[in-house]
């Protein structure tokens, strides 16, 4: 040590002695403080240990050495801000550069400051190439946080070259691994550190993380088990431990783990995102759309958060608000199908099925969708086009015939379409009582009771009784509710009360019949399945009834005999089939139940109950190799059949098995070498394989082969976006717009310029499409945000006023224009702001935007009421915060006002409004 340093050190030394003789312990305790925290670091217990030493600092603000183990303290709980802090209050101490030096720059590289990492590196009077291990490690750190990969394998694996059990750079690699996709090697190399070190935290974080990847929630649930024996107060361990038990459906586990974090960190936006998660799971909407909101006030771009209130605001009844989350959703996700078809169908109750059918008919094609199916036939009714619509609701039967509320919407379009004769079992009065109010009624009580919730039914039911008394139909779903309730007796009386009302409603004689057969009155039973088919001998519901009354009373030849004819009457059906085969298995007889089943799979090549019924029998037959090898089989039933080489390939890709996918979607390929859809299939496969080179040159095929469509070049520019490839993804999406002048492509194109940071191509594309195309709302809505993005106020006022003018119902954009007018003093600011208000008057952005206006337009009361209001909804929002003291200071409410600024500034001091609120509160407090 030099001399200067020597004399450093002694200064220290003294003068954290002469604090600490001003103690009553003396310099023992100074020491015994920083020996606990010490100790309790060891065991994990990192908050008591915090607790210690800034106790210890606050009788010693100089303690040089408490300042360094703090700063330690910070690192492991990933706070790097924190440790940096503590770290340079150390070198202001006159600690010694190499007691903090390492620990600032790992300080660093957690806040992402990667350059500043290096530049730190760089202060070192050593070349890199004689760097020790430990440096050459955090180089790699750095330079793979700027994402330069190659810089980083290279320092990695110098480190390691001088120090094969350097344990950073070891885990260094496993990060860049996962930064390539080279998700195998990643866990190949977790695994080898976890070997040598078996109790490092990080490492056992990566592998969990790698099992979730994976879909290995139960494994990544003990990885993360594993980090919270070693440190109990791990916050990103116990999320991670709670989303997996989350995924196994351990609700109890997930809550307990999130209990747990808010003791450590409170108002955590992950926790929220999770508690959401979990009350949306146990059908608790309300607690799940709190929490859901408040991960969006801390991040407001969180796409999960959005697609769950998007869900929630769809099977609430307000759409407005389900349509802006779904679509903010879909702007980022465009292949997102499940948020594709919820969104269709929240415009289908907003009466926009234009807008609905662009959204489902790319999701049909081959696939066999029945919701997307179902939904795009109700778009094409709602938009007049009968014939499409009946057309689409065929297929969706055909598809999942079993499906209650699908026959119901079949049902509809038939009697649109005249054939009343065919429509009446399931909606006879359909027409008379309005079909839209009454198909809306009878869909939300069958939702209710497909998902076991009698409850809910019961009360959608009664609800429509209290409207309509003289429906048969609300009667007969009352009934409906009653019986799964277990409440025969009044089921049976709502049953006869319909019947009352119109002895030729059919469904509920059915249904009257069922109660009968349920409660063991097969005689009943029997007779009302008869007086069924004596007014149409073709119900099929009613002959499976009479084949289920035949076989509890041991005629099998009867049973037999009711099934068949079920088949003869209804052959797009594969029910009495798959009746068939039940009891050809339970009967031992597998040669017929084989037979049935192997017919009923070539005749519903795409039904997945019929070839799941033909997998049985093979089970039970002994034969496991065929049983899972059935949907090859049925393939060679029909080997020339590239359809079904694409299901079979699109089947084994949702269950994971990408090597058979990809077998079977080549195969499909091979016989029908232009079937774009399966190669963009395949390509998806060979993607999530790993291989996006050779998903890469499947696209560059479909470009050869399909020189002037979009499908090639759209792959490409998709597949490059995944791997951060902004300007080939940009080249591609450019050439598929040029072949494919969509609205769809026209924003795909403008969200990679803007990813890409490249907003004024972003708009210049919007607007190139909009010239043409000048009705495209979400085009619109996405030029007018790109506008306000970069400052563009004139414009996006201009974009949003044709926006609402063409969709009045868009809160958001009506909100938008209602800020930009306000900025601008026009007076239509507030009228504006109020129609915002009204459409959603429980988003507290919106509340906000108008009673600010309110406020600034002289309104302070009525203002201040709506601000409080968005305040109570968003009390984290600095911006809202602000607004609220404002308007308590304009109405001598000054009490509350210095309040409300207070929190703000105690909580939020880095907030854009803290200037603003200081200044605030010195006048208020003078």
């Amino acid at each position: 040590m030099s001399q200067d340093r020597l004399l450093a050190a002694l200064r220290r030394v003294a003068i954290s002695t002469a604090v600490c003789s001003m103690l009553v312990a003396g310099p023992a305790w100074c020491q015994e403080a920083v020996d606990r925290a010490r100790r309790h670091m060891d065991d994990g217990q990192y908050r008591t240990a915090v607790i210690e030493l800034k106790s210890r600092l606050q009788q010693d603000p100089g303690d040089a050495s408490a300042r360094l183990l703090l700063g330690e303290l910070y690192l492991r709980l990933k706070d790097g801000a924190g440790a940096e802090k503590e770290l340079l209050r150390a070198e202001k101490l006159g600690a010694d550069p190499e007691e903090w030096r390492v620990n600032l720059i790992k300080a660093l590289l957690l806040q992402g400051r990667h350059a500043e990492a290096l530049d730190r590196l760089d202060e070192s009077d050593l070349p890199p190439e004689q760097e020790d291990s430990p440096t050459l490690a955090l180089r790699g750190r750095a330079h793979l946080g700027l994402k330069s990969f190659a810089d980083a394998d290279r320092y990695f694996d110098a480190a390691l070259g001088l120090d094969p059990y350097n344990r950073d750079a070891a885990f260094g690699k496993i990060l860049l691994q996962v930064a390539v996709k080279d998700v195998e090697e990643a866990t190949a190399t977790a695994d080898e550190l976890l070997a040598r070190f078996p109790d490092d935290v990080d490492a056992l974080m990566v592998r969990a993380e790698l099992h979730r990847m994976h879909g290995e929630a139960a494994e990544a649930g003990q990885r993360f088990g594993q980090v919270l024996k070693l440190e109990p107060e791990n916050v990103r361990a116990l999320l991670g431990h709670a989303m997996s038990m989350i995924a196994v459906d351990d609700m109890a586990s997930a809550k307990a783990d999130l209990g747990r974090v808010d003791e450590i960190r409170n108002d955590s936006a992950m926790a929220h995102y999770l508690r959401g998660l979990v009350a949306f799971k146990e059908k608790e909407r309300d607690t799940a759309k709190e929490h859901l909101e408040k991960v969006l006030t801390a991040s407001p771009d969180h796409l999960q958060s959005q697609y769950l209130l998007g869900v929630i605001g769809y099977s609430t009844g307000e759409y407005q608000i389900a349509r802006e989350y779904l679509e903010n959703v879909v702007r980022v996700m465009p292949d997102n199908v499940p948020a594709l078809k919820i969104l269709a169908a929240t415009r289908i109750k907003l009466h926009q099925p234009e807008q609905a059918i662009a959204v489902l008919e790319p999701l049909v094609g081959n696939a066999q969708d029945d919701q997307a199916m179902a939904l795009l036939g109700s778009a094409y009714m709602l938009a007049g086009d009968q014939e499409q619509g009946q057309e689409w609701f065929i297929k969706a039967v055909e598809a999942s015939p079993e499906v209650a509320a699908l026959r119901t919407e079949l049902a509809i379009t038939l009697l649109a379409g005249g054939e009343t004769d065919k429509a009446i079992t399931e909606l006879r009065s359909a027409v008379d009582l309005g079909q839209d109010t009454l198909q809306a009624d009878v869909l939300l009580v069958l939702a209710h009771l497909k998902n076991k919730e009698p409850d809910q039914a019961l009360e959608a039911s009664e609800a429509l009784k209290r409207r309509m008394p003289d429906s048969p139909i609300a009667h007969n779903l009352t009934g409906l509710a009653l019986l799964a309730k277990g409440d025969g007796q009044e089921a049976r009386a709502q049953f006869r009360k319909a019947l009352d009302l119109d002895p030729e409603f059919v469904t509920a004689a059915l249904n009257l019949a069922r109660a009968d057969h349920g409660e063991g009155n097969l005689d009943a039973a029997k007779q009302g399945f008869e007086e069924v088919l004596e007014r149409d001998p073709t119900q099929i519901d009613a002959m499976l009834g009479m084949a289920r009354l035949a076989r509890q009373r041991d005629d099998t030849p009867g049973m037999i005999d009711w099934l068949n004819k079920a088949q003869d009457a209804s052959p797009l059906s594969p029910e009495p089939g798959l009746r068939l085969v039940e009891h050809y298995m339970a009967a031992g007889e597998t040669e017929q139940a084989s037979s049935v089943a192997t017919n009923l799979a070539r005749s519903f090549p795409g039904n997945v109950q019929a070839l799941l019924a033909l997998a049985q029998v093979q089970s039970l037959s002994g034969k496991q190799s065929e049983a899972v090898q059935t949907l090859e089989q049925m393939v060679k039933l029909k080997p020339a059949d590239p359809r079904l080489h694409f299901l079979l390939g699109q089947a084994r890709s949702k269950a994971d098995d990408l090597f058979g996918a990809e077998k079977a979607l080549r195969e499909a390929i091979s016989l029908q070498p232009d079937y774009a859809m399966a190669k963009e299939a395949l390509a998806g496969v060979v993607a999530r394989s790993g291989r996006v080179g050779d998903a890469l040159m499947i696209a560059r095929e479909l470009q050869r082969d399909l020189p002037n469509a979009a499908i090639g070049f759209r792959l490409e520019g998709g597949l490059h976006m995944s791997e951060q490839r902004s300007d080939e993804a940009l080249t591609a999406f450019k050439t598929a717009y040029s072949k494919e002048p969509t609205g769809r492509m026209a924003r795909l194109l403008a969200r990679a310029h803007a990813e890409a940071d490249q907003i004024a191509q972003s708009i210049s594309v919007l607007e190139g499409w909009l010239a043409g195309q000048p009705e495209d709302v979400d085009a619109l809505e996405m030029l007018a945000m790109n506008y306000q993005l970069v400052g563009r106020d004139r414009d996006a006022t201009t974009a949003y006023e044709e926006l609402v003018e063409k969709d009045p119902t868009k809160a958001i954009a009506l909100n938008n224009l209602a800020w930009l007018y306000h900025g601008e003093g026009d007076s239509r600011a507030l009228e504006t702001a109020k129609k915002a208000y009204e459409l959603s008057p429980d988003r507290p952005e919106i509340a906000d935007t108008y009673g600010w206006v309110m406020v600034q337009n002289g309104k302070v009361t009525e203002g201040l009421t709506i601000l409080q209001q968005a305040y109570l909804g968003s009390p984290a929002h600095t911006e809202i915060g602000y607004h609220v003291a404002v308007g308590l200071s304009m109405a001598d409410r000054k009490g509350e006002a210095i309040r409300v600024l207070r929190r703000l500034l105690r909580e939020n001091p880095g907030a854009a409004q803290a200037e603003d609120a200081k200044a605030l509160l010195d006048k208020l407090e003078e």
